[in-house]
């Protein structure tokens, strides 16, 4: 646990950032073997190690299935707290991963009459989960662990539990279903035994790929693209106007007397004052 030693100086025992959120990112690598390349030449992995480009001997391993601390917004408030439900890296090597949220009581909206734990946590309702940078990750191991009744929690530094989901939604929390096997076990894949599958069976051929932040990013640059066509549309309008404000101005002023009428009628007005004053001397 020495390794930990400096990072864990960040976070306090129920993982509240102590210092400023600011620090260099995290980089990660593969702790095992990922599998080849698919056509969009994105690779998958079970297990991965974070660490400190500039402390190699403070890192984490991980693998899909294990809780973990992200970066939150700012010293005094709590690191984020998210499960692992896949690791992957695009063509330049950088590894993702695709985590569902807990969420802590003291985060969510939530009737005053409902009991907690200090150390508990609600599982989020969507299964989906989201897409975050490795480098987010605090070097700081955490434990999270399902458990039906508090009384059987050992409460020691970085250690949670949860028996309830939370429905951003609708802002709902639930009881987990009895009759369903454990979040923590459905959502992590085993890519060398597929869930239902006999022994000796072949792997299923992997689903494609939804790559949300190729998502997102298409979303923008539509988004971009209508800004872009609608400030267009106004400039030239605005130019329109303009031209056409010109244009009266011109009219106008071709209209009225020149500009060398008025300069010359000065000049004689100004001589015919010289000869006043030199009549009057």
């Amino acid at each position: 646990m020495g390794a930990f030693s400096a990072s864990m100086e960040r976070l306090t025992a129920r993982g509240y950032h102590a210092t400023s959120v600011s620090r260099r990112d995290t980089s990660a690598r593969w702790n095992c073997t990922p599998t080849a390349p698919d056509e969009e030449g994105f690779v998958d992995g079970a297990a991965i190690i974070v660490f400190d480009d500039q402390k190699p001997d403070v890192e984490l391993a991980l693998s899909v299935g294990d809780p973990v601390y992200l970066t939150g917004a700012r010293k005094g408030r709590p690191a984020e707290i998210a499960r692992i439900q896949a690791f992957y890296a695009g063509p330049d090597g950088h590894i993702w991963m695709r985590c569902r949220w807990f969420w802590r009581p003291e985060t969510i909206v939530r009737d005053d009459n409902v009991e907690w734990h200090e150390s508990e946590l609600f599982l989020d309702t969507r299964e989906e989960g989201d897409e975050n940078s490795t480098c987010a990750i605090e070097l700081t191991r955490v434990f999270v662990s399902e458990m039906a009744d508090p009384c059987n929690f050992k409460d020691e530094a970085h250690t949670f539990f949860f028996r309830r989901t939370f429905d951003v939604k609708e802002e709902e929390l639930s009881e987990l279903p009895m009759d369903a096997p454990s979040p923590m076990e459905t959502d992590v894949p085993d890519p060398a035994a597929p869930a239902g599958a006999p022994a000796g069976a072949p792997a299923p051929a992997r689903p494609p790929r939804r790559n949300e932040n190729k998502e997102r990013l298409a979303a923008l640059e539509d988004r971009w693209a209508q800004m872009d066509a609608k400030f267009t549309a106004q400039l030239e309008s605005m130019k329109a106007h303009a031209a056409e404000l010109e244009a009266k101005l011109e009219a106008k002023l071709a209209s009225e007397v020149p500009l060398d009428t008025v300069t010359a009628m000065a000049t004689r007005i100004a001589a015919l004052e010289l000869r006043l004053n030199a009549a009057d001397a």
